[in-house]
Formats: C-alpha cells, structure tokens, sequence
C-alpha cells in the first residue's frame, strides 16, 4: 500500500495542468494495488509525473516572485544579472557565503531527486506491463531515461559528484554513496546512446520528447565534458533530423502564441488558470511588476552589438544618448526598460534606463497570468543545437563551418554575417571568442550562462570585472542606483565548483560524505 501512496500522491495532480494534451485524463480514484501498473494508461500516467516534476518551482518553473528558488536564479549570479532581493536563494553563492545549510539548497536537490524517483519507477515498472506492446514500453522508458539524464546532468553540474541511483529504493537499500561526476556523466552518455532511437524522430504530441531531445541532452552532455568531436556529431545527428528549424522572429519566440513551433526541441509546458500549473516568471505587488529578481547588468546590455556588427565600443552608430537604437535586434526581446514603448505598467515606480529579464515575460499587461503564466519554458532549442557544434569545433580548429553555423543566428534577427563584421580568415580563438559572444546574446536569461563561465573557467574573471566595474559604480546615490542597492562584492571558491551536499541529505543518508571545502 505505501507505494500505491506515494503513486496517488506523485501523480494525483498531473492533468489538471496539461493544455497540451499530452493524453486523456483518467480518473485517479481507480487506482489501487491490484490494478495500477496494468495498462498503457497507467504507464503514461506514471511517466506524466515525470514531466511534472520539471514544473517544480525549484527548478524550470522560472519563480519571478519574491521566494527567489528556481535555477533561474543561477542567471543572477552570472555576469548577466544581479537580484536585489535578499530572498534570492543563490545569492550566498555568489558572496561566498554558500554551505550545506543555506535556505534552498536542499529543495534544489529534493525536486531533482523526485524526478529521479519516478523516472526509476517508470523504467523498472513499464517493461513488466503484459498488455504493453514491445514498442509502447521502448518509447515510454526511452522518455523517462532521457528526463533521467536531463536531471543528473543538472546534478552533474551543480553538485557534482552525487548519489548514482537507477533503480526504486527499499529501506534496505536507501544509504547510497556518491558517485563522481565523471561517472554520472558516462552514465548520462550510455543511458542516451542506447535509447534516443526508440524515440520518434519527433514526438506527435507537444510536451513529450522525440530523438532531438534525447540528442539535444547528449550533445550538451559531451560538450560540458569537453568532448568535442562527439560534441559536433551529436549536434549533427539533430540537424540531420531535419525536423527542427529555426523560427523566423526572434522577437516572438518567447511568448505563448510562438511557444509551439519547429525551433523547440525539449519544452517545459506550462498552463494559466489552472491552479498553480502555470509558470512564475513575473509577479505583481499593488500595481508594479516584480521581476527584479533578474535585473540585467550593464556588462550583458552592452554586449549585443550594433546593427553594422560592431561593439557598442568601436560602432559609429552607437548613441550613448540612445542606447536602445541600431542595437541586434535580440537585445529588445532579451531586456527591457520601463523607457521602452513595449513595457505597458500601470506605475512607474523604478528608475528609467534599468533593464530586466525580458523573456518569458508574457503578456505584463495582464496581471492575473503573474505567477501563473502561460509560457513554456524551452530546454532545449535548435539554436542551442547550432551554437554547440559551433562551440564544439571552434574548440579543435578554425572550422570553416563555423562560420554558416553561426550566420544562421545572425541572419536571422538581420546582423551581418562573420564575414562583413569580424572579417573572414579568423584563428581558431578568434573564432572561439565569436562563438561566446554569439552563444551570449542568443542564449541570455536561459539558464545557460553560469553554467557556461563556470566551464570555460572564467567565473573569476567574471567576479573581478563585475567588482571593479558595476559593484563600484552603484554605491547608491545616483539615478538608478536604487535598484542596485544591497549589491555586494562576488567572491568565487574553487570549493564551488561542487556545490554543498545539503545537511539535511548527510543526516538523512548516512552513507554520504560531505564534499572538500565545506
């Protein structure tokens, strides 16, 4: 009976959410010992609690309000932003400050390991269905191992080494010890290696998974253990699908009436007006937007060049003055200011010229949809695609390829191609450098950033410009300076790089041993 509980428990509320119609409803006051288990119904029942653990508000839920728990607030403590907010869970991160207590560290490890639990239970559980055809049983595993590995991937690289658990825990066996990351990483690979092919090459239904987000995972996988020729065939593989494209307007993507389209590889889905099944990317308090928990800093506004191509630094056509004009276009749909004529708030409570987390930021106007958006969030895109194999070669060489790779992105939003801006013939860190700046641009406010400074090593570097250059210039006592208030100065451990196992799992899990450093 106790896991007849914990199935009505897990998965008790999974539909009520799902405008995507991931599959029919099914009455959940049916299930008991003798019967769940039994059919394909229960099977992908099971599996959609896996996909729901992928809203917890720890995670991919994006939590614009004042709690500050999701990964989203990883984005705060990169070079990209900065949150006032003493809620902010991470900030201690960035302060170092961070340890095995700190509020919120434990719910990030929690919601991961909850969908680590489901996953198991699905892949033990789907194969003994006798009524479940050979094919149906491969697709709904190969699903769940891939939302497995997505997990332990994020696990991967936060916490690093971790807990390797693949099978439903019994009392008898809950003391498990961790695993590296080298080897949560290999398992990631084979596990994705050996099922992406019992997926479809594109899921028929929004929300589930085909081949390319198995792949997407993988190639991401190789890349953040630097292998980067299987890196840029991975990423390949997901081309030659030739399933997924780029969408045609960078400046919609982002919204609920785009979310369902070719671009899109591995979704988040999210619903309005259905008890807390929406998104939290925003938040109103009285009549003013609360999103300050991802305000941009300068270093990311001023990293999107002019419309010549050039850096803000050297272009001609920059205006100091007017520093939202002849801008790539994707620093409009990337950060906005209550300056801009597409910022609609019913007060004007925050300084002019302070910029904001802009994606997934639906539809501001209509405050009922704060907290519970309609947005999905996006995992995985195609253009994540392109910039990992662009990524993955300019590491070995000065891949010709590079050059089309990244053109696509630029072509897209109308910026001029390599050629006519940094020149042709560039060297392999020439190009390498191109590869970042476009990966920053294209990718802001994703969730991608830290973890991208943390892996080329450059978080150090990161921290002393931001000390030296926004830390220092807004002590408060200038327009503006308000919203930065409370800032202080980032110092970065080498002990970060594993981020503390929390106390509650050491006392939880004897078996566990508490990283070096903490």
């Amino acid at each position: 009976m106790k896991k007849i509980l914990y199935i009505i428990i897990a998965f008790g509320f999974i539909f009520s959410g799902c405008k995507k119609d991931f599959l029919d409803k099914a009455s959940l006051s049916d299930i008991s010992d003798g019967n769940f288990w039994q059919t394909k119904a229960d099977a992908e029942l099971a599996l959609m609690g896996c996909y729901d653990g992928f809203q917890d508000i720890s995670l991919y839920k994006g939590n614009g309000t004042t709690s500050g728990a999701g990964i989203a607030s990883f984005d705060a403590i990169s070079d990209d932003a900065y949150s006032k907010s003493s809620w902010h869970r991470l900030q201690a991160l960035a302060y170092g400050t961070y340890d095995p207590t700190s509020w919120g560290n434990d719910q990030i490890w929690a919601a991961c390991y909850k969908i680590i639990s489901r996953t198991n239970e699905v892949i033990k559980q789907v194969p003994e269905i006798e009524s479940l055809s050979v094919e149906d049983s491969k697709l709904i595993v190969a699903e769940a191992k891939v939302l497995r590995a997505t997990i332990y991937n994020l696990l991967a690289m936060t916490y690093a080494d971790v807990p390797l658990i693949t099978e439903p825990l019994k009392a008898e066996n809950a003391q498990v010890a961790k695993s590296t990351k080298s080897e949560i990483m290999s398992f990631i690979i084979a596990d994705l290696e050996a099922c992406y092919a019992d997926l479809p090459e594109k899921a028929d239904k929004w929300g589930r998974l085909g081949q390319g987000a198995a792949l997407g995972i993988l190639a991401r996988t190789y890349l953040y253990n630097e292998n980067w020729a299987l890196a840029a065939s991975t990423a390949q593989k997901v081309i030659d699908l030739s399933v997924h494209s780029l969408f045609s307007n960078y400046s919609t993507l982002f919204t609920p009436a785009n979310e369902q389209n070719d671009e899109v590889i591995f979704p988040i889905s999210f619903e309005y007006g259905l008890g807390g099944e929406g998104g939290a990317w925003m938040k109103y308090y009285s009549s003013r937007m609360y999103i300050r928990y991802r305000t941009a800093l300068p270093s990311l506004v001023n990293e999107f060049y002019c419309t010549d191509g050039l850096p803000i630094s050297t272009s001609p056509l920059f205006n100091s003055a007017a520093i939202w004009e002849n801008r790539d276009p994707r620093l409009q749909a990337t950060v906005t200011s209550y300056n801009w004529p597409n910022w609609p708030p019913t007060s004007k409570s925050e300084p002019e010229g302070v910029c904001f987390a802009n994606k997934y930021i639906a539809a501001p106007e209509i405050k009922e949809q704060t907290g519970d958006s309609p947005q999905d969030f996006y995992l995985i895109r195609y253009a994540h695609i392109l910039l990992i194999k662009a990524e993955a070669l300019a590491q070995q060489s000065a891949d010709a390829e590079i050059y089309t790779l990244i053109n696509q992105l630029r072509a897209r939003v109308s910026m001029p191609a390599i050629e006519d801006a940094e020149g042709s013939g560039l060297s392999q860190t020439e190009l390498l450098d191109v590869v970042k700046h476009e990966r920053r641009v294209e990718t802001a406010f994703e969730f991608l950033r830290y973890f991208d400074i943390k892996r080329w090593g450059e978080i150090q570097e990161k921290y002393n410009w931001y000390n030296a250059n926004e830390y220092t210039n807004h002590p408060g006592g200038k327009p503006g300076d308000a919203y930065y208030s409370g800032m202080k100065e980032r110092l970065w451990y080498p002990k970060y790089e594993k981020m503390p196992i929390p106390q509650a799992e050491l006392d939880a899990n004897k078996a566990l041993v508490q990283h070096d450093g903490y």
